[in-house]
């Protein structure tokens, strides 16, 4: 079992102060000096002898146990919004107290790195008191653990504490191992939905495109300097860091899609590789190592951008596409989940590839296997074909869901929950199947329309127009029969996929 920390709260990935913890509490080290040395504690490029030394309050006052223990602990970090929502961060394994000693010549290497230098810098620059970094008696208020960069893991974003969990209740910077209730914490992993399809990307390729072919990784850069000096951070290499093993990210070059990869670790610190391409960005970066699938025939933009820039343009962090339709000048964007799928669907027989090599990928755990068919049926119903296609004939008595049309080689097996978006079982379960004539299929796998609860049509009017629906020969009072829980669950998520409703992370 971990422990749990609360961290002060930062809206920047706790790289530097904010300032924002300042104004949210009364009567803490935060409030009284304008920032918490906790605000560093993701800054893996400040790494000494290959670990990370930073700061944890909860630490501090159980220092003298842990001293005299001298064993590495787990630690998951938590900390309260401007809400009030407990959100867990992130999990950090074997982690260890540093002494007094360890502290003083730890920050000796920060001052002679120009760390603490810029440490004073960034306190600075949100209006915060420097005194307490000048006093030589405060160093191990200034770091008191180290870890591995590689033992972090961030949990996914919007990962909550419920509302009747324990840790609710502990409102001071405390190492917590237990509480006096019978009710545990709660892991994060527990409250967390299942993730079992991957997270999406876009990379932008220039020049770096052969060097990412031959060496097979991404690199960003964590921050650049404007030329006053300020710390500057672009939003498309920041979505590198979010990267995680077994997400897939679209390499896309003049207009096409060029590779798909798989990465095959999670992002890590990294130093700039030592390549002429990268000469133009600072030191100090991410990396993320993947496994390229060159394509055979490059996939033309144009061939999805429209529906793109249409249902998932504005869910995109940052935006794909300007305004005139160009790509965004960013060198990766995180893409909501329909995008991805949006794009796998123009792959051919290599989404089946892909989305076996990110399975493998993907971390075992985080909840039971579900059972699913063999290869080949589960590729056959990529395509709507095979065992999935006569279950949903059948589960369909032949008929279109909407239309009532008996003609089954004029109907399309479409699946609720995208294929690429599905696992193993989902794939081939038949609830997760509506049977529909190819014009509704169409509007429905691409977005514009989906169904409520009780059957009725749902219509993006703001894409399709109700007259434009009846030159399809569909009504606006259009419904399938009442779906059952199953299909209800199904339908569910395709409407947050398509963002008919609301959803942290679909």
């Amino acid at each position: 079992m971990p422990k749990f920390a609360r961290i002060a709260y930062n809206s920047e990935n706790w790289r530097a102060p904010t300032g924002e913890a300042a104004r949210l509490e009364t009567n803490t080290f935060c409030s009284a000096n304008g920032f918490g040395y906790e605000e560093w504690l993701f800054r893996a490029e400040w790494a000494i002898d290959g670990r990370r030394y930073a700061f944890l309050q909860g630490v501090n006052d159980s220092y003298e146990t842990l001293i005299k223990d001298n064993s590495p602990f787990d630690v998951v970090v938590y900390a309260r919004r401007p809400d009030k929502a407990i959100q867990f961060i992130a999990s950090i394994s074997d982690v260890e107290c540093i002494s007094s000693t360890q502290a003083k010549d730890a920050v000796e290497t920060f001052k002679r790195n120009g760390w603490f230098e810029q440490m004073k810098a960034e306190v600075n620059e949100v209006g915060g008191d420097t005194s307490h970094l000048d006093n030589p008696t405060f160093t191990t208020d200034i770091l008191n653990i180290r870890y591995r960069p590689n033992s972090l893991q961030f949990f996914p974003a919007a990962t909550f504490a419920a509302a009747n969990d324990p840790i609710q209740r502990w409102t001071r910077y405390q190492l917590i191992s237990g509480v006096p209730t019978k009710k545990p914490l709660t892991l994060p992993g527990a409250v967390t939905k299942d993730k079992s399809s991957p997270s999406f990307y876009w990379v932008n390729l220039g020049l770096s495109h052969k060097e990412v072919k031959e060496h097979s990784f991404l690199w960003a850069p964590a921050f650049g300097y404007k030329e006053d000096g300020s710390k500057v951070t672009n939003a498309g290499w920041d979505c590198l860091q979010k990267v995680r093993r077994g997400d897939v990210i679209f390499c896309h070059r003049k207009g096409e899609i060029i590779d798909v990869a798989v990465a095959t670790s999670d992002a890590m610190a990294s130093a700039r590789p030592a390549n002429r391409t990268f000469d133009a960005w600072k030191a100090d970066g991410f990396r993320v190592d993947v496994k390229l699938e060159e394509l055979e025939t490059p996939i033309d933009v144009a061939l999805f951008k429209e529906t793109l820039i249409a249902v998932h343009n504005q869910a995109c962090k940052p935006a794909l596409f300007d305004r005139n339709g160009g790509t965004a000048q960013m060198y990766m964007v995180s893409l909501p989940l329909g995008a991805g799928a949006l794009i796998m669907s123009h792959l051919g027989d290599i989404e089946l590839q892909i989305s076996d090599q990110s399975q493998r990928q993907k971390p075992s755990g985080g909840g039971p296997k579900k059972k699913g068919g063999t290869r080949e049926v589960i590729a056959q119903a990529r395509v709507g074909q095979g065992q999935f296609r006569a279950d949903l004939i059948s589960l369909w008595e032949g008929k279109c869901a909407i239309t009532g049309l008996a003609r089954n080689e004029l109907l399309v097996a479409s699946h609720i929950v995208p294929w690429s978006l599905s696992n193993d079982s989902e794939k081939v379960d038949p609830h997760n199947g509506l049977l529909l004539s190819p014009a509704i299929d169409k509007l429905f796998d691409r977005g514009y329309v989906t169904f409520g609860d009780d059957g009725s049509i749902v219509i993006k009017s703001t894409l399709i127009s109700h007259a434009e629906l009846q030159l399809l020969g569909l009504s606006p009072n259009a419904r399938i029969p009442t779906p059952n829980a199953d299909q209800r669950s199904y339908l569910k998520r395709h409407r947050q996929i398509y963002h008919f409703e609301s959803d942290d992370e679909p």
